[in-house]
């Protein structure tokens, strides 16, 4: 069996710190577990975004060769306090059906790569100051993991187009002149 993404189910391996219910209502359902646990990954999931688009902003900052301090904090320090409430909310997550726990599996492994260029950032006072030495692929693969939930457990996109200028332009359009 093989699942969205193309890994092989034989070979996932769920981390031991994931928490499982052992006993529970044998009625309940894999879309109501998928809800539940949706309801209490969303809260991680965002946060993981908001850590992404901040380290990227670090990477475009570095880039141009300017300031990485934004009102008096820098964008990294921000996205160690998102990374912070994600591993937070991820382990609290409780992950009951497969598919969640396949969900949960990619947060961690998106969470490990932000985190690795979170603490890049704090070491290296410039992310691009080599081309064998960036953190491109660590961010990138970061992006990928988090684009590759919402084919596991509805509700975890990446990009919310109703909220996109597209969107807003659409809603002004369809108003009466």
């Amino acid at each position: 069996m093989r699942f969205l993404d193309n890994n092989d189910k034989h070979t996932f391996r769920s981390a031991p710190d994931i928490a499982r219910e052992t006993t529970g209502d044998p009625t309940e359902g894999a879309a109501e577990a998928d809800l539940q646990y949706a309801i209490e990954a969303t809260r991680g999931f965002e946060a993981l975004k908001h850590a992404a688009s901040l380290l990227t902003g670090t990477l475009l900052l570095d880039l141009t060769k300017s300031d990485r301090t934004v009102q008096s904090c820098t964008l990294n320090e921000k996205a160690r306090a998102a990374l912070e409430e994600a591993r937070d909310s991820i382990s609290l997550a409780r992950a009951r059906s497969e598919n969640a726990r396949h969900h949960n599996h990619h947060m961690r492994l998106a969470l490990g790569h932000l985190e690795d260029v979170s603490s890049r950032a704090d070491r290296m006072a410039n992310l691009i100051a080599s081309a064998a030495d960036t953190v491109f692929p660590a961010i990138s693969a970061a992006w990928d993991e988090l684009k590759k939930l919402d084919a596991l457990v509805a509700g975890f996109q990446t990009v919310d187009l109703s909220q996109s200028c597209c969107a807003f332009h659409k809603r002004r359009l369809a108003l009466p002149q």
